[in-house]
Order: C-alpha cells, then structure tokens, then sequence
C-alpha cells in the first residue's frame, strides 16, 4: 500500500507469534486446499460437489484405487466456516469507517527533511462481508498525488491477510500478512522500485483502539541505510477534502479502461472432470476509481441458486513490471492475484498461482478476447485442488448500458 507513496516522491489468539513463525508454517502445509476455489465467475455448486463425492465413493467401493487416491478434499465443517467468518469480520472491524492519517516519510540518507503530509482513507465492507475495499487519497508536497484503491481481507486458503491496492501511479501490489497479536498484522518483505533502485519495505498495520488505525513502513535501501514511512490514523467526520491533483493516465490504463468499464452480463459453463457443465450467470458493474485510472468491479451471482455469490476485483496496470494485474475477493473468502499481458490487441492472458502440483507451481489461467466495444469471450482452466482437480470455464460478457 504506503509504498505508491514511495514512488511519487521524486485481533483472535492470545498467544504472540511472530509473521516468519507464521509464514514458515503454513509453507509447510500441502497444497491442497480444502476450499474448492472458483474464483473470478463463481464457486463451484454444493450440489456438483456432493454429486463429485458420491461419484468417488461408489468407485471406491467398486474398488477404483485411481479415484480413492485422487478423493476430493470434503467441504470445510460448519465450525471452519465459522472461523472463516469471524477472521473476516475481524479484518473488517480494524479498517472501516472514515480516517485521516498524518503521514511522515523520514528517509535520512536520500532527503535532507522528513515530507510530511495528510492522507484521507475511506473503507467499507464488500463481498457480503468477507472482506473490505479502501481509498486511500492525498496530495503530496511538490504536486503529486496520492490515489490508491485497496481490496483486504482474509484468506480462508492459507490464513493469511490479503492486502491488494492498485495506485493512480501505475503501481499494483498484493501484500500477505498474519495477525501476530490481538492488535497488530505484520505483512511479508516486499521489494519495490524507488527512485530506480531495489527498495525493500515491510509493512505493519496496529489498531491498538476502536479509534486508531496506524500504518508503519520500515524501508531498506540497498546500501543498507534504513527510513521509515509513519502514519497514525484518526476517525473523520464529514467528507475528505477535494484532492487537486489527479494521477498520470498512461495508454496502458486507457486501454484497460476502455476495454473493462460499464455494465457487464456474463454467462458460461464450468466443465468438471466427469463432463458434467454447471451454468452461471453474473451482473457486473465496474467503475473509474475515484482518482483513476484504476477500474473496480463487483459482480453479483444471478443464476437461479440457493446460494448467491459475489467477487470484487480491482484491474490494473502495473507500470513497474509492464503487465496487467487483476486482484480479487469473493464472498467465500478466497483471493486470487491474477497478472498477465496482452498477447494481441484485442486478447489478454492472465494466470494466479494456486499452490503447487508434485512440488510444481500451478497456475489458475484466464483467456479473455474483447470483440468489438461491448462483447467479451473468455475461457479458462482452474486448478480447484492441483493435480487432482480442474475445471474448465467458457463465456461471455455483453456490455450495456
């Protein structure tokens, strides 16, 4: 997140744990996921999976050692779903409302002053309460801005916090952390860019009170020398300031804008293993971010289901690394962190890594072809549980108004 900031300058154990003790554990867990994760257009129907698992123990009982071995990891209990929840909401609880941070950039060795400036966060809860989307916004000394538009919440996957912010600046990152204290989420070493040089930063986010939010960024530039980025929070009454400056909108952004906003209907078809298809249908409305040129979409489940479904993403384009990056949540506590590239004028590839296969990293993939300005194909391949089970998706989205 703070580190866009960086660029423009030219709460449930008792027991305390540390992120490393943390990170360290759940790189050890295998990588089958008991969730069955379908990210972007849908979860898999609960009555495929029962069908699935019925499928597995008739065959079992027929003797088929093939698909014992290969038995679907079972839907989580009542009581993990429950944790899950309340993990979300605890997330939730920490971030919204209305704050303004007084932040100081402090870098001694780069910049005789510290720069000091305030910054205005909105956040409210998404996806059916699993996670929560901020914007964070202010106008920088020596006329740059700040323009971030932030997804976080809680991974049910692997346990990890999940924050994910793409920046007017045409910066796009996905930091994962762990809560190592009842008050405190301590986020992974990310490495960044700064004024052209390898910079690591690591952040830490404190909610010590229902009234304090506070960001802290510890920065390492190669040499060695060391700043700090600080940011103490407080609840806000009323709206945030008018910003002034608005964030450089390249012909990557613009392209990415033109070709994902509006109003979207999507149907397809999940392919399971079997050869069974499940239908979906989903409406999307995707917008401009407040600043720009950042487009945030929220799609709702319209298909006739018990269970309604819903996702978030945030699309970007990643000046730093050139590729396009699509950061999402749905409403069952699953994130998928998607990059890719155009591989034409009118088609994109993305791929979100999804655990490992055999010690292999396995990728989700997702093909989409924008025909025309209002028609959308797409196809793709998930790894629900790699190496065991995947699923084929096929599609389209027509834009209106």
């Amino acid at each position: 997140m703070l580190f866009n900031l960086l660029r423009l300058h030219q709460k449930s154990g008792k027991t305390t744990i540390t992120y490393q003790q943390k990170f360290a554990r759940l790189k050890a867990r295998s990588a089958s996921i008991a969730l069955a994760s379908i990210f972007l257009f849908g979860a898999i129907p609960k009555s495929e999976a029962k069908s699935s698992e019925q499928s597995s123990s008739q065959a079992e009982e027929r003797g088929d050692r093939s698909v014992k071995e290969k038995k679907e990891v079972p839907s989580p209990s009542a009581a993990a779903e429950g944790r899950i929840k309340r993990e979300a909401a605890r997330v939730i609880k920490a971030f919204e409302g209305a704050w303004t941070s007084t932040v100081t950039l402090d870098i001694p060795s780069l910049f005789p002053q510290p720069l000091a400036f305030p910054m205005f966060v909105d956040c409210s809860p998404i996806a059916q309460n699993r996670g929560i989307r901020c914007f964070n916004r202010g106008d920088i000394p020596g006329g740059n801005v700040l323009a971030e538009d932030c997804i976080i919440g809680f991974s049910a996957e692997d346990d990890l916090v999940y924050y994910m912010c793409a920046s007017g600046g045409g910066r796009s990152s996905v930091e994962k952390g762990v809560w190592v204290n009842d008050t405190t989420i301590e986020f992974e070493p990310e490495q960044i860019q700064f004024l052209g040089m390898p910079v690591t930063e690591k952040l830490t986010i404190s909610v010590p009170d229902s009234n304090s939010l506070i960001f802290h960024v510890d920065i390492t530039l190669p040499d060695g020398n060391r700043g700090v980025l600080h940011g103490p929070s407080v609840p806000r009454k009323g709206p945030a300031p008018v910003i002034v400056n608005r964030p450089p909108v390249n012909e990557a952004s613009k392209k990415l804008l033109e070709a994902n906003l509006g109003n979207w209907s999507t149907s397809g078809t999940f392919t399971f293993p079997q050869g069974r298809a499940q239908a979906f249908r989903l409406e999307t409305q995707c917008e401009e971010a407040a600043l720009g040129p950042v487009v945030y979409c929220q799609s709702k489940d319209v298909s006739k289901r018990n269970t309604k479904y819903e996702h978030d993403c945030i699309w970007a384009y990643n000046a730093v690394y050139d590729q396009i990056n699509l950061n999402c949540l749905n409403s069952e506590s699953q994130v998928r962190a998607y990059r890719g590239n155009w591989t034409s004028d009118s088609k994109l590839k993305l791929e979100a890594p999804v655990g490992k296969n055999q010690g292999t990293p396995a990728n989700d993939t997702l093909e989409l072809e924008y025909v025309g300005a209002n028609l959308t194909k797409f196809q793709g391949l998930f790894k629900v549980i790699p190496g065991l089970l995947d699923l084929q998706l096929n599609g389209s989205s027509q834009r209106f108004k």
